[in-house]
């Protein structure tokens, strides 16, 4: 039972104080050492995944309750009834009693269960007011707010924002490249945990039951995550078979680790440019362990980028921070955390990041912008705006990738030419 109490302060903790779900899970088992911890994910899991109806669910029947204790037990007893299943309901019924007692002595306990006992269909859980096509409906069933909703359908079509919110509800495909400087594809399909990727090259979908990361192929760097489509743009970008490049990255860019893996030594100089090492010791220890002296790794801002480089280059990459609306599937609490107003706070920093980084690009070289998205105005529409800003640039090639498609992700680059004159 220590679970379902636990569970209520780690929901409100992510909830009221903007904790985020793995960190959180990690510190309430910390500090709660005999609770299990595929029960706690669980519980707090599926609630933050139907977290709008559940809410909704309460508030419609007990409009004048406060967001207290018993209102997040109330929203673990949903999840636990309708999906988890791991807390015996006659345990969870007691343990409201004893909340409705302490807490509110001025609610109808029998009201108050028999609410939960009502809700026993996941299949009618959004009210039968409430118009199956309308958006309203979709932000219910997929557990995506109005705003986020209205934004996809104006972007690309109701159609498209539907396929969207449904692909969200599944769990992306775990892919890798196979670094066959090391490893061969036929020594990392031989393990049986992998299966190729027959559209990409080196690539192989990862089939293991336990974590990636305890994987001795990834331990060793033989292969890495990367999705499927910064994969395919890596093919689709036909970089030279010498190349000099430079790489700033905001958000973790595996590019990096796939040039090191398809080019020699002698074929690629590398500067990888990050905001800052703390976060990035993967990436030292990568450089360090391969022993890759072509690749000058360091940190800086972008505006001090001028301080570290004193040359142009032939290849630009830019990986900005952005919404990364790929991690939907991935962290139940995603959707809990960002707002609206975030998305203007990325597009500044994008626009800044590409006026900076254009500054380094040499005469027919390109600039190549990638993140991992699903907003025109971080795609197309910057670099639309970027280019009319800027003519000396021309758009070569772009792409977009949804998680609906073969690629499985949420992705958009642009590949521009910067003219000789």
């Amino acid at each position: 039972m220590n679970e379902f109490n636990v569970s209520i302060y780690a929901l409100k903790d992510i909830i009221e104080n903007g904790g985020h779900f793995q960190s959180t899970i990690k510190k309430y088992l910390t500090s709660h050492k005999e609770v299990e911890r595929p029960i706690l994910s669980a519980l707090v899991g599926c609630e933050l995944r139907h977290h709008l109806v559940f809410d909704m669910l309460i508030t419609s029947k007990f409009p004048n309750l406060v967001k207290d204790d018993l209102y997040f037990a109330l929203l673990i007893a949903l999840a636990n009834k309708l999906f988890a299943k791991r807390i015996d309901e006659g345990e969870v019924e007691a343990f409201l009693s004893i909340l409705l007692n302490n807490l509110h002595p001025e609610l109808d306990s029998k009201e108050v269960l028999s609410f939960l006992s009502s809700v026993n269909d996941t299949a009618t859980l959004i009210p039968a007011d409430v118009p199956i096509t309308s958006l309203e409906f979709k932000s219910y069933r997929f557990n995506t707010p109005l705003w986020l909703i209205k934004m996809w359908q104006k972007h690309y079509g109701p159609a498209k924002a539907t396929k969207i919110l449904k692909a969200n509800t599944k769990s992306q495909k775990i892919s890798c490249f196979v670094n066959t400087k090391y490893s061969s594809m036929k020594e990392v399909l031989d393990t049986h945990l992998f299966a190729p990727f027959d559209d990409l090259k080196n690539v192989v979908i990862y089939l293991g039951k336990s974590p990636l990361k305890k994987n001795d192929f990834f331990r060793n760097f033989d292969v890495f995550m990367q999705k499927l489509a910064v994969s395919d743009m890596i093919y689709q970008l036909s970089l030279p078979s010498v190349l000099d490049i430079l790489i700033y990255a905001e958000d973790y860019s595996t590019v990096f680790g796939s040039l090191t893996t398809l080019y020699n030594k002698e074929n690629l100089k590398m500067e990888l440019a990050v905001p800052s090492l703390e976060n990035r010791v993967e990436l030292l220890r990568l450089v360090k362990l391969n022993k890759l002296n072509n690749i000058h790794l360091f940190a800086s801002s972008k505006s001090a980028l001028i301080a570290h480089l004193h040359e142009t280059y032939p290849y630009v990459i830019y990986a900005p921070r952005n919404s990364n609306f790929d991690i939907i599937r991935s962290q139940p609490d995603y959707l809990i955390h960002f707002k609206q107003e975030m998305l203007d706070s990325f597009i500044a920093n994008q626009k800044e990041g590409l006026e900076e980084l254009a500054k380094f690009v040499s005469p027919d070289g390109y600039l190549i912008y990638h993140i991992s998205t699903l907003s025109k105005k971080e795609g197309r529409g910057l670099i639309a705006t970027f280019l009319e800003e800027h003519k000396e640039f021309s758009l070569e090639l772009e792409k977009e990738y949804f998680p609906y498609d073969k690629f499985d992700t949420c992705f958009y680059f642009a590949k521009l030419k910067k003219s000789s004159e």
